[in-house]
């Protein structure tokens, strides 16, 4: 199968870069306060703030990525089972270096990255004629979803409240890892949403 893996939350644990915004911005925000993908409303910053002092801490945020528990483990054995994977990150092209240190470094096995600078990734998926995405972003998955592209999606608490025969939760890539076993294809995917 192709199939198409975001990196920050979905690769990577959502909120590595959480205690560093705390400290800069003078915050104690806490994982269950995010609730929105709009990052800067649990902060009480407007956006333009939110994304002036991201670009500024740039580098030094991403290096601060950790992978999920077991993320390297079922990505080689996804990578062994013949699937084609192809990362998709909304990061910026000038962070491509420090992406293929870091997926070096922890020794992800993949075929190609993307790195699109912004979260609109189905017209890619579709170019790639991707079978399944793995994502941690509602708005993301729900665009794919509407051209069919089935979605496994990481839980998180920005990411609540939608349900669509397409989308399957995971808490784990062991999760993700048995739920891709299952499928044999796009076609067989929704062979089995339509038995359910």
């Amino acid at each position: 199968m192709k199939i198409g893996i975001d990196i920050d939350g979905t690769i990577t644990t959502p909120f590595y870069w959480l205690d560093f915004y705390n400290l800069h911005l003078n915050k104690n925000v806490k994982p269950k306060d995010i609730t929105t993908y709009d990052h800067h409303i649990p902060f009480g910053i407007t956006l333009q703030e939110f994304k002036r002092f991201r670009d500024e801490n740039l580098f030094e945020i991403h290096n601060l990525a950790v992978p999920r528990n077991a993320c390297e483990f079922y990505m080689r054995m996804l990578f062994f089972d013949n699937h084609e994977l192809s990362l998709i990150t909304a990061r910026e092209k000038e962070l491509e270096t420090l992406t293929n240190k870091w997926l070096m470094k922890y020794n992800l096995y993949f075929h190609q990255v993307y790195h699109l600078g912004h979260t609109e990734k189905a017209h890619l998926a579709l170019h790639l004629n991707l079978d399944v995405f793995i994502e941690d972003r509602l708005e993301t998955a729900i665009a794919l979803i509407q051209y069919q592209i089935p979605v496994i999606l990481f839980t998180t608490p920005y990411n609540q409240g939608y349900k669509h025969p397409l989308l399957f939760r995971v808490n784990s890539w062991q999760e993700v890892y048995q739920i891709i076993k299952t499928f044999k294809s796009k076609r067989h995917i929704f062979e089995k949403v339509q038995q359910n």
